[in-house]
């Protein structure tokens, strides 16, 4: 009985051999690799020690405090030096003149785009939220990739990357899939994919591309990588019965201001000649332009509201001048009315004699 070796000094996970190891952690001893991990299995322990544990004054002058604070500055030096080596490897534009030349190279690559769609592009000031979401890039094959602000009719909004040549409904079909459940936009995109190499490969079909700058003829049907396009409208519905509309920006008034586009234009066309702030945005609803809900107005009607605004501003500005005008005429006339000549003066001198 004498020979047997207590509990307390045997491994606390088998109970079994002497212990070889401490947790740092949490001061568990065990005796082997296993039993050590069995022990953070259970306990639910990192086994590492905790910095901001209390230590006594008494022990931070000794060899195992001074290897405490060690350990914790070399551990924080070793995670700055791992978090910058994985950014550089992550990194595709390294520092130097060939990064610097390489970003110049494609920002001007972008300008050139922008300059040939004729967009206005407002910058939004360094820092906000709408200028860090601007991912817009160009692409191997010389075409813009959007950063599109897409509005459903429920107000829920979606960040998506566009391609300024292919069709709104198109770029819009991937979140309708999944707004409505009825399909991924990882799915969506592989079948296009799929069924683009399918059709490019079949002999039968002989496909054209639509250039950039050609403008769309209603009721034309063009053959496109997407297969043929009956084009539409601008204000007109897709095949899922959605509308699209470029929200104007710096409008006043609480009602939002629409851009009828068609399901069938592309970026390319209906950016044309007009402003975005940082990237477009684009509201998708379900009414037409001649049912629209009050919150929205159209941006003829908007513009025709401000002029009758301004004109009727100008003419209340010209009516209050004319006014004042009359009024400070009337004010001098009066007052020569009212000043008495010689004769009054001395009839009203009379009177006092008399009186007195």
């Amino acid at each position: 009985m004498t020979d047997q070796p207590l509990l307390s000094n045997l491994c606390s996970i088998c109970h079994i051999n002497t212990p070889k190891y401490r947790c740092p952690g949490c001061s568990t001893q065990t005796c082997s690799l296993q039993c050590v991990q069995r022990h953070k299995e259970w306990a639910q322990c990192t086994g590492k020690r905790d910095p901001t544990a209390y230590v006594r004054k008494s022990k931070l002058t000794t060899p195992a405090g001074i290897d405490h604070d060690y350990n914790f500055i070399t551990g924080i030096e070793r995670s700055r030096e791992d978090a910058e080596k994985g950014l550089q490897e992550r990194t595709i534009i390294h520092s130097g003149p060939d990064a610097a030349r390489s970003v110049r190279e494609l920002r001007a690559r972008i300008d050139a785009r922008i300059h040939a769609t004729q967009v206005r592009v407002e910058k939004a000031p360094k820092g906000l939220s709408r200028e860090k979401l601007n991912k817009t890039r160009i692409t191997k094959s010389r075409r813009l990739c959007w950063t599109v602000e897409w509005i459903h009719e429920d107000r829920r909004t979606d960040i998506g990357q566009s391609i300024d040549t292919d069709p709104l409904s198109h770029e819009y079909s991937p979140f309708f899939k999944k707004l409505h459940g009825l399909e991924t936009v990882q799915n969506k995109k592989r079948k296009w994919k799929k069924s683009t190499l399918q059709t490019s490969s079949s002999p039968t079909q002989k496909l054209t591309k639509e250039p950039l700058n050609a403008t769309s003829q209603a009721g034309a049907t063009t053959a496109t990588s997407l297969g043929p396009i009956v084009i539409k409208e601008p204000g007109a519905a897709d095949d899922n019965g959605n509308h699209f509309y470029l929200v104007k920006p710096h409008t006043s008034g609480t009602q939002k201001v629409l851009i009828p586009l068609s399901p069938t234009d592309c970026l390319f066309t209906c950016l044309r000649n007009q402003t975005v702030l940082e990237f477009p945005t684009i509201q998708v609803l379900p009414q037409s332009p001649e049912e629209l809900p009050s919150t929205f107005i159209l941006e003829n009607d908007y513009l025709a509201k401000s002029k009758a605004e301004q004109e009727e501003m100008q003419r209340l500005v010209d009516e209050a001048g004319e006014l004042k005008t009359l009024g400070g005429a009337e004010e001098v006339v009066e007052g020569r009315q009212s000043m008495p000549n010689a004769q009054d003066i001395l009839a009203i001198l009379k009177r006092d004699v008399v009186s007195g």
